[in-house]
């Protein structure tokens, strides 16, 4: 195909890791490091979105007695109307898309992602987590709205979405200082384009000027973090699984990152890629492909108690190889969002990755639901999951 032809004449410089890693330069030994409660991230941010693939930060630890709680959203980020400075769902029910069309529901659709955050303050108040897990899709439609591959150091706030759509939604006690490690989906590459700034969500870890306050870890697309606790660990292991909305370019204008129809022409992410439309479906397939060597040595060295993996697409995603990690590795736990609402799923016989559980939670109300939520939230439709640890 040409595509394919042109896509191995025109290669970017893409930074894969086949092996957990962690900086040549011993910053802990020369800090004399002592485990504490802050998930770190190297010193220096990296110079583009790949440079950090496949890191493992080093051990973070909570002491004292359980239970520990840890929060768990995906698809949260609403779009940014520059009217109200406040972010509204991504509406995919109007009659515009009428595979997904349903009825309006004010007091929920309007306002999904607010009224999450105030879930999640007040159970915060009962039961504050020790951090959040954020399974991706932050910002709808398009993700933070920059080009791909701008410098990396220096993440600045130009489009007004990190404050308007993540620091001030989240700004309450129960979550000050909390910090939030996640993984980049779909929305996030720029829905059906690859164009916008998801290195720019990777960039903004390191970000130190306002509105930051920290709390933000997406240091790759994928990497992984051991958590020590008094008496068990857990190591968790952040994947990126977009490859499976990169295909090649003519296909499923809707739903493809590297549709031609939607994709400018010369649409390109600079020289660590993708580098062009046709480049798109192969750098993510290397990126996969990668990503399931990574694993597979991981999870095979891991000595942590529980393994639990992080990534956007739910397991039916990629079904063939969840199946064969979760079965040879004793995979514990499996935590995505993408599909719109909250689903858990354990030893039911529809659960092919049993017994590892897997958790769905795309409800966090940046777009819209798959079903027909309650104004009362009194549904599986929009929300954020409380993990307990003992």
């Amino acid at each position: 195909l040409d595509w394919e032809k042109a896509a191995l004449f025109h290669r970017s410089n893409q930074s894969l890791a086949y092996r957990q890693w962690k900086p040549p330069s011993s910053e802990d030994a020369e800090a004399g490091f002592q485990c504490t409660s802050r998930f770190r991230v190297p010193k220096q941010p990296p110079q583009h979105g790949t440079e950090f693939n496949g890191i493992a930060l080093p051990e973070t630890c909570f002491k004292g007695p359980g239970p520990h709680h840890v929060f768990v959203i995906g698809d949260w980020g609403g779009v940014l109307d520059n009217a109200t400075a406040e972010p509204v769902p991504a509406d995919r029910r109007s009659k515009h898309m009428p595979t997904h069309y349903r009825p309006f529901i004010k007091g929920a659709d309007d306002c999904a992602q607010q009224k999450v955050a105030k879930q999640m303050k007040i159970r915060s108040g009962i039961a504050a987590p020790d951090y959040v897990l954020n399974m991706g899709d932050n910002f709808y439609w398009g993700g933070v709205l920059v080009q791909c591959g701008a410098p990396m150091p220096g993440v600045a706030d130009h489009s007004g979405q990190w404050e308007a759509v993540y620091e001030r939604i989240y700004a309450f006690e129960g979550l000050h200082g909390k910090q939030w490690l996640g993984v980049l989906g779909n929305h996030d590459y720029g829905g059906f384009s690859f164009t916008h700034g998801w290195d720019q969500a990777i960039g903004y870890t390191w970000t130190k000027d306002h509105p930051s306050t920290g709390r933000w870890v997406t240091p790759a697309q994928y990497y992984s973090a051991r958590v020590n606790y008094d008496d068990f660990s857990v190591d968790y292991y952040f994947v990126d699984s977009n490859a499976w909305d990169a295909l090649e370019p003519h296909a499923d204008p809707g739903h493809n990152l590297c549709s031609s129809l939607h994709n400018l022409d010369g649409a390109s992410c600079g020289v660590h890629g993708p580098i062009s439309v046709q480049e798109c479906p192969v750098w993510f397939s290397r990126l996969w492909e990668a990503q399931v060597e990574w694993l597979d040595h991981g999870l095979n060295s891991s000595t942590a108690d529980w393994q639990v993996i992080v990534t956007h697409f739910p397991p039916e995603h990629g079904e063939m190889v969840w199946r064969r990690l979760t079965a040879e590795h004793g995979v514990d736990l499996f935590l995505a969002g993408h599909r719109h609402q909250q689903e858990v799923h354990y030893m039911e016989e529809d659960n092919f990755l049993r017994p590892t559980a897997y958790i769905v939670s795309g409800g966090g109300g940046g777009i819209t639901s798959e079903g027909l939520p309650s104004a009362y939230g009194d549904d599986d439709q929009y929300g954020f999951m409380d993990l307990t640890f003992s």
